[in-house]
This record gives structure tokens, C-alpha cells and sequence, in this order.
């Protein structure tokens, strides 16, 4: 799950994973001045009763130097199969003279991750190649996404995260809910319309803009922290979040003959319990492969500890399911702590999204110590 959140714009998620905030958009540009500007980013959102939700989205990309052209000719999105479905109403070059040049269905690529084929990942990738492009010209997108599963059952959580380095001229996102679901948000950079009460429905609107791009610091503390950011959940807390993790990962770890053979073939002959804590971890690091897997429900549900064992592979909640069922075998108790690794940030939203993790390690109250098994060389206490 390390790089489950995939940030700006990334539908991005947690593969606590492997990966789920909503739709991938062009890399910032590096500190020099702007490539490309967004002249319109519009989002509609609908949430239902039930958590899931379809969202239609407007944007148009703005080339303003050479570069710009290489970052926008082409555009990566993705979608988790069996849980949503993605659709590309319209993708065309608008031309600096007003010329639109539609993208030939030869333009639009889909495959699996890194491949063609489907893997370890059920996200598919959506490569939208735009033509002729030029400085002046404009990339249009416009797409409609329906998740017809949620990712946790009855929570809605949607959540996108800007930069300040790139301009932003129209951000425009509405959100429609049940008037009945009690929801939270976090709107840091952006101004909030007056709620509109539609019967047995409200309707929540936000706007942002950034006419004035900043430079953004090499080895800043992540924009995240303190950068423009739109969170709308249904947890009302972070204990919320834990629990619905927990509840998709406790059945996993379940102890089973094949568990409760290997932990006692691993700590043979030791007695004192965080020895035999110590030999059990070192066992899940040097035995189990990490490989990043995005299955199931945005790739927050792991796969059951005997399989990882059999498989002798997995992604971090693999791994930690499999760490916690041997452990349970030895009546050591532990517990998943989601994190978020890898970038330089120190501050969780003001609303709860499972999505602000993009990691998770495990935790040995007994020993009051926090071990990460995916990270292959780290010495057990480190």
C-alpha cells in the first residue's frame, strides 16, 4: 500500500492498501514558472444511503510552454473495476483558433497497472493520448465515474487534495447527499456556498482559485498539511476509521492448524515471549515478499493470513494480518495501525478519510512497540 495515496488529484486511495482520492490529474511542474494552467475543473458529486456514489467532471488544461505540452499530451485516470465504472463522455484539443480535434478511440489506452493484463491490481488505468497539441492550445476532459460498491458500507468519503504551484482559474466542486447523513468536510483554500436544502436532500458547494502560482520549497513539508484540500466524509472521527479498518481486517487474521504450526515451528525452543514476538517478525520480513496488491474494495480488505503464508507474498495489510495470526498463535496480542508513509507530512485533516493513510504497520501493546514487516531490513524494536 506505500504508494496507495497517490495525491494530487490521484483517485487516489489507500491500498492500506494498495491504492483509492479521485482522478489523476497532470504532475506539477518543477519550480520554474507554470507549464500549464487549469481554466476549469468542475465536479458533481451524488451520495447515496449507502456510501457509494457517481460523480460527471468538467476540465479543461491550458498549455502555456513547451513543457506543458509533454506533461498534458497525455493523461493517466483509473478506476477499480467490479466497484465502479468509468466512462469518457468527451476528450479533444481545443486549438489556440478555436479548432476542436476529437481523440480517435485509437487515443484512449486501458490496461492493468503497469501492464496490459490484469495482475495483482484490479485498478485499470485509462491513458487518454491528446493530438496535435501545441502551446496556446487546450486539453477538454470531460468524464463520469459510478462506484456501485462502497468502500467501507453505509461511510461516503471523498477526498481531493490541490497545489499551489499550478493556476487555478474555475475549481468548482457540488456535492449532493442524503439530508439524513451526518457528514463532516474539510475545506481548507476553498470558499463554501450557502447549503441548499432539497427535501429529503442537501446539496454542498465549493469553490477555489490560485491566479497566482507559488514555488513550491525542495524538501518542504508535504502541501497536505497546510495546502488546499476538499474532504467530505461520513466518519466522525478517526476511532470511526480505525474501527471500519479493523472490521475488514480482524476476520483475516484469523489462527488456523497451518498458522498455529508455523509460529510454533518459528519459535522452537524460545520461551520469553518477545523473543518469540522478535523471531516471528523477523520471520514475516525475511520469508514474505513484499508486492503491492490493489484487490477488493479499493485494496483495503487483506487476503487471510493462511494464503499469505501458503502464497508467501503480499502487500503491508498482507503482511500485518499474517504477523497478527502468528503472533495470535503465541497468544501475543498486536493490532494494524494505519499511517501515512513517505512524504513529509505531520498532520491529519480536520475530517477523518481512511484515505489520508496510505500505510499500515502493526503494533505490540504488551511490549509497547510498533514493528513494520514490509520494510525487509529494519531490525525488530526499530
Amino acid at each position: 500500500m506505500r504508494n496507495l495515496v497517490k495525491a494530487l488529484w490521484l483517485v487516489a486511495a489507500m491500498a492500506v492498501a494498495g491504492a483509492a482520492s479521485q482522478a489523476a490529474a497532470p504532475a506539477a511542474p518543477s519550480p520554474a514558472a507554470p507549464s500549464f494552467e487549469i481554466v476549469k475543473d468542475h465536479v458533481d458529486i451524488e451520495a447515496s444511503a449507502d456510501g457509494s456514489y457517481a460523480w460527471s467532471r468538467e476540465e479543461s488544461y491550458r498549455v502555456l510552454d513547451t513543457r506543458g505540452i509533454e506533461l498534458l499530451h497525455q493523461r493517466q485516470l483509473f478506476y477499480t473495476q467490479h466497484f465502479e465504472t468509468f466512462e469518457i463522455v468527451a476528450a479533444y484539443t481545443l486549438k489556440a483558433n478555436g479548432q476542436r480535434i476529437d481523440v480517435p478511440k485509437s487515443g484512449i489506452l486501458s490496461g492493468y497497472g503497469l501492464s496490459s493484463r490484469p495482475g495483482f491490481q484490479d485498478i485499470v488505468i485509462v491513458n487518454v493520448f491528446f493530438p496535435n497539441l501545441e502551446v496556446g492550445d487546450t486539453v477538454m476532459l470531460e468524464t463520469t465515474r459510478r462506484q456501485s460498491i462502497p468502500w467501507f458500507a453505509g461511510q461516503f468519503d471523498f477526498r481531493m487534495e490541490l497545489t499551489r504551484a499550478v493556476p487555478m482559474h474555475d475549481v468548482h466542486y457540488t456535492l449532493t447527499a442524503p439530508a439524513a447523513m451526518r457528514l463532516v468536510f474539510d475545506q481548507t483554500g476553498f470558499t463554501a456556498g450557502p447549503v441548499q436544502d432539497l427535501g429529503d436532500k442537501k446539496r454542498w458547494t465549493w469553490d477555489y482559485h490560485n491566479d497566482t502560482p507559488v514555488t513550491l520549497e525542495s524538501d518542504a513539508v508535504a502541501e497536505s498539511d497546510f495546502g488546499p484540500r476538499l474532504v467530505m466524509t461520513s466518519f466522525p472521527d478517526y476511532a470511526a476509521v480505525a474501527k471500519a479498518y479493523g472490521e475488514r481486517s480482524e476476520p483475516s487474521a484469523a489462527v488456523t492448524p497451518e498458522i498455529t504450526a508455523m509460529a510454533g515451528e518459528i519459535t522452537k525452543g524460545i520461551t520469553d515471549r518477545r523473543a518469540q514476538a522478535r523471531a516471528i517478525y523477523d520471520w514475516v520480513s525475511s520469508h514474505i515478499a513484499y508486492v503491492q496488491i490493489v484487490l477488493g474494495a479499493g485494496g483495503f480488505t487483506p487476503h487471510l493470513a493462511k494464503d499469505v503464508l501458503a502464497n508467501r507474498f503480499g502487500d503491508c495489510k498482507d503482511h500485518t494480518v499474517l504477523l497478527e495470526a502468528l503472533l495470535k498463535a503465541k497468544g501475543i496480542a498486536s493490532t494494524p495501525v494505519l499511517i501515512r508513509a513517505g512524504i513529509m507530512a505531520y498532520k491529519l485533516s480536520s475530517a477523518p478519510s481512511p484515505h489520508a493513510f496510505d500505510h499500515v504497520i502493526t503494533y505490540l501493546p504488551e511490549f509497547n512497540l510498533y514493528v513494520d514487516s514490509t520494510a525487509g531490513i529494519a531490525p525488530f524494536g526499530v
